[in-house]
């Protein structure tokens, strides 16, 4: 048989494993980031506009008691626009906006909303960390994808995924392939071998049954990917599509992969 076919999988299989990794990294990357991110620091240009959202003690009609703290004062515009329904337990939340002005410095802000008593903890705080340049929102990422390559990992998760999904289902279809074109021409393949240590025996698993003519107490001779005969095996259990030999050869053992035949 054409070994051409044999190597298209390896190499499918090795791309398909590559892309694989890739999205699990970009997966854990992601998760990481996203977990050791607090959801109450922004790391932003001057000119951003940042929502944010708290809640809003029962007692607290009005939102003009809120008291709103920025350190510096200087360079951010914090805005109170109104409030809604908390999305899962219920409540109220208040929503606001921060503006953080085009002449606003490169350094570290806070911004404390506090209710009566407002020596009471704050209801949030906010740390907004302000940069001169996109480079530096960068450099300062916790997700590595976007710190060294300004790239999401969710991107890289989405696209790897829908190749590794493709490859795959091509690495289905030409396996398929492989294994209808060996029946074809009276050829099965090693697809798992183990090794009993109690017995000492070496025992190949492969594709070929009872539906191809092999039964028990045949042997079958074993060729490795590039056509050479290694040994024979001697079947000792068979189903309908597959078989199980024991191996019998001295240079080098069966390896997945490797090809049986009926001895003629």
């Amino acid at each position: 048989m054409d070994t051409v076919l044999f190597k298209r999988r390896k190499a499918l299989g090795i791309m398909c494993s590559v892309f694989c990794f890739i999205l699990l990294i970009a997966l854990l990357d992601g998760l990481f980031a996203r977990f050791r991110q607090n959801p109450n620091e922004f790391h932003v240009l001057p000119g951003t506009q940042i929502p944010v959202i708290g809640a809003l003690p029962p007692e607290i009609q009005d939102l003009r008691k809120l008291q709103v703290t920025m350190i510096p004062e200087q360079g951010l515009r914090f805005t109170l626009l109104g409030t809604q329904t908390g999305y899962w337990l219920g409540g109220t939340l208040w929503r606001a906006t921060v503006d953080v002005l085009p002449e606003a410095h490169k350094g570290k802000y806070i911004i404390k909303v506090t209710a009566p008593p407002y020596s009471k903890k704050p209801l949030r705080e906010f740390t907004i960390f302000v940069y001169d340049d996109p480079k530096a929102i960068q450099r300062a990422s916790l997700s590595i994808f976007r710190r060294y390559l300004d790239v999401n990992p969710w991107i890289v998760f989405c696209g790897a995924l829908a190749i590794a999904v493709s490859l795959g289902g091509a690495l289905f279809l030409l396996s398929s392939r492989i294994e209808r074109l060996l029946r074809e021409e009276g050829f099965g393949e090693i697809y798992r071998v183990i090794f009993d240590h109690e017995e000492g025996k070496t025992f190949a698993f492969f594709g070929l049954g009872a539906r191809n003519g092999i039964s028990e107490g045949d042997v079958l001779e074993v060729f490795n990917t590039t056509g050479e005969k290694v040994g024979q095996i001697e079947v000792k259990k068979v189903s309908e599509n597959d078989g199980i030999g024991l191996w019998d050869g001295e240079n080098t053992l069966p390896k997945q992969g490797f090809l049986v035949k009926k001895r003629a």
